[in-house]
C-alpha cells in the first residue's frame, strides 16, 4: 500500500514536471515569435518612413543613399536580439535618412558657395584698382564693396547673385580715378593706353574696326617727322641691343589712327623674327580685337608736345 502510494507521488511529480517543461517550451516559443512580429514591423516603418521623406526630394544619388540606410537598418533589426536592440537599430537608420540632403538643401548650399566666391570676386576687383585711387576714392570703392556683398547675401538664384556683382563692378570702374602722368614720345599696350584714358572706348571701337577688316589710313597723311619718332622709339624700346638698327629697318606696316595725340600703329623691322603670339580674341575696354596679334599688333605711340 504505502509502495503504491509512492508511486502515486513520482507520476503525479513527472506529469507535474512534463506539464512545467512544456510551458517554459511554449512560452519561449511565443517570445521569439513576438520578437519576429516585433522586427517585421519595424522594417515595415523604415520602409513607410522612406517613402515619406519622397523620392522627388532627392537627386538619384541622394535616394540611393537612402535606401541603403534603409537596407542597413533592416539588417542591423534582424541581428537584434530584444525590442531594444531593435529600437536602436530603427532610430540609427533614421538618423541617417535624416542627414541626406535633399534636392532643395543641395541647393541651398551650392548658393551659398557661390555667394562666398562672388564676394570674394568682387573684393579681389577692387583691390587690384586700389593704387589707382586717391585715399578717399578708394572709401567710395570699399562702399560699393559693402553694398555688392549685402546684394549678394540677398539674392536667392545665381542669375541674381552674378547681378549684385556686375553692378557693384560697374559702380567701382565709374569712381574717378587718380590722373597718372603719362610719358611722351614711347609705345604703350592699348591695355596701359586705355587705363591710363589715352584711348577711350570710341578709339579703341574706331582702331578695332580698322584692324578686325584688315583696313588702315593712309600713311602718307602722317607727317615725316612723326614716322621718324616712332621709329626711333621703336629702335630705344625693342632694338636697344641692336647698335646696327636704323630707321630704314623699321617699318610702319599699319596705321589706324591719331586719337587725341595717341597714334595706333603696326611696326616691324629688319633685325628679328619673332614667333609673334596670336590670340583669337583680345577685348579691351570691352571692344574685340580678332586674331590679335600680341604686342606688336597695335602699338599706341603717344607724341611729345
Amino acid at each position: 500500500m504505502k509502495k503504491n502510494r509512492k508511486l502515486g507521488h513520482i507520476v503525479v511529480v513527472l506529469l507535474c514536471g512534463c506539464f512545467a517543461l512544456t510551458a517554459v517550451f511554449a512560452f519561449g516559443g511565443c517570445v521569439k515569435d513576438e520578437l519576429a512580429a516585433y522586427k517585421s514591423t519595424a522594417k515595415a516603418g523604415l520602409d513607410t518612413y522612406a517613402v515619406a521623406k519622397g523620392e522627388g526630394n532627392y537627386s538619384a544619388e541622394k535616394w540611393a543613399e537612402v535606401l541603403g540606410f534603409v537596407a542597413e537598418g533592416k539588417t542591423a533589426v534582424d541581428a537584434a536580439t530584444d525590442k531594444p536592440g531593435v529600437d536602436a537599430a530603427v532610430a540609427t537608420a533614421k538618423g541617417k535618412v535624416d542627414a541626406v540632403l535633399t534636392k532643395t538643401q543641395e541647393d541651398a548650399i551650392a548658393l551659398s558657395e557661390y555667394k562666398a566666391a562672388a564676394k570674394a570676386e568682387l573684393e579681389a576687383y577692387a583691390a587690384a584698382r586700389q593704387e589707382h585711387y586717391t585715399p578717399e576714392n578708394w572709401v567710395v570703392v570699399l562702399g560699393f564693396v559693402a553694398d555688392g556683398k549685402t546684394a549678394i547675401d540677398a539674392a536667392t538664384t545665381k542669375p541674381a547673385v552674378d547681378t549684385a556683382v556686375e553692378t557693384a563692378e560697374q559702380a567701382i570702374e565709374d569712381v574717378p580715378q587718380k590722373e597718372e602722368p603719362v610719358e611722351k614720345g614711347i609705345f604703350y599696350s592699348l591695355e596701359e593706353a586705355y587705363s591710363k584714358k589715352l584711348l577711350t572706348v570710341e578709339d579703341l571701337q574706331s582702331i578695332a574696326s580698322y584692324y578686325n577688316n584688315q583696313l588702315d589710313v593712309d600713311l602718307e597723311t602722317m607727317d615725316e617727322e612723326i614716322k621718324n619718332a616712332i621709329k626711333q622709339a621703336y629702335i630705344d624700346e625693342f632694338l636697344d641691343d641692336t647698335p646696327q638698327a636704323t630707321l630704314d629697318g623699321i617699318f610702319i606696316e599699319n596705321y589706324y589712327g591719331t586719337y587725341n595725340r595717341s597714334v595706333a600703329v603696326g611696326v616691324n623691322d629688319a633685325y628679328y623674327r619673332r614667333d609673334l603670339l596670336v590670340i583669337p580674341e583680345h577685348i579691351v575696354g570691352g571692344v574685340s580685337f580678332f586674331k590679335y596679334v600680341y604686342i606688336y599688333g597695335i602699338c599706341i605711340y603717344v607724341l611729345a608736345d
